[in-house]
């Protein structure tokens, strides 16, 4: 009978390494442009059931009576000069809203800056600003009209 032999102790440490290196905490990589859908957005309680998300990752406002506001976490480093692109699909000529929320841990201090457009068409709002510790975009995505649904595609930043 054969005796079964443990594998090597090099083995073992190159598994460790291994599964650790999948098992670390995503980052976004400084000096390189991050983004999430707009799937990534949360309605509020009373706009969700006017939202739709659709395959390819876009949030649309699909009320034809009232403008529909959502919610964009950005994972962003704090204290970073960056850009945010909040961009958007507009099918008519109501106006979409986007405002950048800069807060610190005490829910109380920060900055916001906003921006607005009522043309249509595909393009993104312009956002430059330092970060703080807690980031979001807020957009308020103007009603479905006779040629659509208006909606955010998307929230890209420089991290």
């Amino acid at each position: 009978m054969k005796n079964l032999t443990l594998p090597t102790m090099s083995m073992m440490v190159a598994a460790t390494i291994g599964i650790a290196s999948f098992a670390t905490p995503v980052r976004a990589t400084p000096g390189y442009y991050n983004g999430v859908v707009g799937s990534v957005c949360a309605a509020t309680k009373a706009d969700f059931p006017k939202v739709a998300v659709q395959n390819n990752g876009a949030i649309y406002n699909k009320n034809t009576g009232s403008a529909a506001i959502v919610n964009c976490a950005l994972p962003v480093e704090a204290g970073v000069n960056t850009n945010v692109y909040a961009a958007y699909i507009k099918r008519d000529t109501g106006t979409l809203s986007c405002t950048f929320h800069r807060r610190s841990f005490d829910f109380l201090s920060g900055a916001t800056t906003s921006q607005s457009v009522s043309t249509t068409g595909s393009a993104y709002l312009f956002f430059n600003a330092t970060t703080d510790y807690l980031n979001s975009v807020q957009c308020s995505i103007p009603k479905a009209g006779a040629n659509g649904q208006n909606g955010i595609n998307g929230i890209i930043w420089l991290n």
